[in-house]
């Protein structure tokens, strides 16, 4: 699941923590949350150390605006998807082509 926070909002660090207690209350805290803090070019140098001290370690921080950040963004998201992909190797006889 991913989660977008406007990282210049002043509560961005517990509307994120809000988030994540109301999925926990819908019980669907267990399931991993990839989250991007969006518009990183409102924000100074040091409200941006500030978020990533205090954000989550694995989290990406973005500029749709400008493009920043949208490179690690997508390799995230493609590791996120994949982690859980398992390679098969499966022989099919010649007349039994189909799976299914």
């Amino acid at each position: 699941m991913g989660d977008v926070v406007d990282a210049s909002h002043e509560n961005a660090l517990e509307q994120r923590r809000t988030v994540l207690e109301t999925l926990k209350e819908i019980g669907e805290g267990e399931i991993p949350v990839l989250t991007a803090f969006n518009k990183i070019d409102l924000m100074d140098d040091a409200e941006l150390m500030k978020l990533h001290m205090h954000g989550d370690p694995q989290a990406t921080y973005v500029s749709a605006a400008t493009g920043e950040g949208l490179e690690p963004l997508m390799t995230a998201i493609g590791q996120e998807l994949f982690a859980r992909y398992e390679k098969l190797t499966v022989l099919l006889p010649f007349d039994q082509g189909q799976l299914g």
